[in-house]
């Protein structure tokens, strides 16, 4: 009886493995293939190309708050002939007393007085920025020597400086009469082609010379069009760098003529970094109103700081001007100058602003 039960079950499993068998074959198991990616959309036409760079990633806001002013190289002297060394130790000793975290400087035709600016601001522990804007570069500079003049100066500075802003203001070249800049029709479309290009190369050959700099493009005013379509032009930048001045406005808000626009808003739709790389009172100091510029310094950055992208205010500029005195351009520096014998000029004193400014940067330093 035993052996018959054993059989009868041998046979059952026997028959449930014919079965199975069966049934895979008529329904064999699919392997669904590894998803392909889609072709990245082509860049733009340019003159002359050169492989695109790697794409930037998405932008993540940075923890800390970036301080600071601009300098000028030649600020206390009549040129380039009238450089000292000193003059630049005595800008860089007044912003660690501002407690600058950052300054930034335009990298200049003698490399030697950039190289002054870089090291001296990194021996006080001050991070230095520099602005990409060689003579005549939207007249004579075509994408690759963009892109090999950036290339040069990154490799130079690699490891030392971490931010470079691509020219100056941009948006002022390309602009169409009469248009606000708010729009992505608002420019010539010739202009903003050779722009385009430029700041292709510059883009490109800073992560070229060094691939962990980050890239700021300066506009000014309404000014978000020209930064929509260099997005959608594949131009890569990591923040989107604001010049302001007190006529228009202690805000970042500005007029496209129709409407307002909101610049902090529009920029973290674009999901980029704010920095305001130069504000000021318009007219410096020029007419004696220190109190004045110190409470639009004030009042604007109180304002500025509100935005949540807000990530980098730098005045213009640290000192007044030695070669520009009669000028209001030549009178919006935080401390005053006085001309010597020899051309060159000496701080002569901290204007008022410039404890205005510290207290803001005391107060709010993270």
């Amino acid at each position: 009886m035993k052996n018959w039960l054993l059989l009868l079950i041998i046979l059952m499993l026997c028959a449930g493995t014919g079965y199975l068998t069966w049934k895979n074959i008529q329904s064999p198991v699919i392997t669904t293939p590894p998803s392909i990616s889609a072709a990245p959309s082509s860049t733009p036409t340019i003159s002359s190309i050169k492989p695109s760079a790697t794409a930037t990633p998405t932008t993540t806001l940075s923890e800390n708050m970036h301080w600071g002013a601009v300098i000028k190289s030649y600020a206390m002297s009549y040129g380039e002939n009238g450089y000292k060394k000193e003059q630049m130790k005595n800008q860089m000793d007044l912003l660690l007393d501002l407690g600058a975290t950052e300054v930034i400087g335009t990298a200049e035709s003698k490399l030697e007085t950039t190289d002054d600016f870089v090291n001296m601001a990194l021996e006080r522990e001050i991070k230095p920025v520099l602005i990409l804007n060689p003579p005549q570069m939207l007249t004579t500079y075509t994408y690759d020597s963009a892109y090999q003049y950036a290339k040069g100066i990154a490799t130079r500075y690699k490891g030392k400086v971490a931010y470079y802003q691509l020219a100056n203001e941009i948006s002022e070249a390309a602009l169409t009469s009469g248009q606000s800049g708010s729009k992505t029709t608002d420019y010539d479309d010739t202009v903003y082609g050779k722009t385009r290009d430029v700041l292709k190369g510059l883009s490109e050959g800073v992560l070229a010379g060094d691939p962990k700099a980050k890239r700021i493009i300066n506009v000014k005013g309404a000014a978000v069009g020209i930064l929509r379509r260099l997005i959608g032009d594949k131009i890569s930048f990591e923040i989107a760098g604001w010049s302001w001045f007190s006529d228009k406005g202690n805000d970042l808000v500005a007029s496209d003529g129709t409407a307002t626009v909101a610049i902090a808003d529009e920029i973290a739709n674009l999901n980029k970094e704010l920095w305001v790389v130069e504000f000021n009172l318009r007219d410096g100091t020029q007419s004696g109103n220190l109190q004045e510029q110190a409470n639009y310094i004030n009042v604007f950055v109180t304002n500025a700081l509100k935005h949540k992208n807000m990530r980098g205010m730098f005045v213009y500029t640290l000192t007044d001007s030695c070669s520009e005195l009669n000028l209001n351009v030549g009178n919006m520096g935080l401390a005053t100058v006085v001309l010597g014998s020899d051309n060159t000029c000496t701080i002569k004193d901290k204007k008022t602003a410039f404890d205005t400014f510290k207290g803001l940067i005391k107060a709010n330093k993270r």
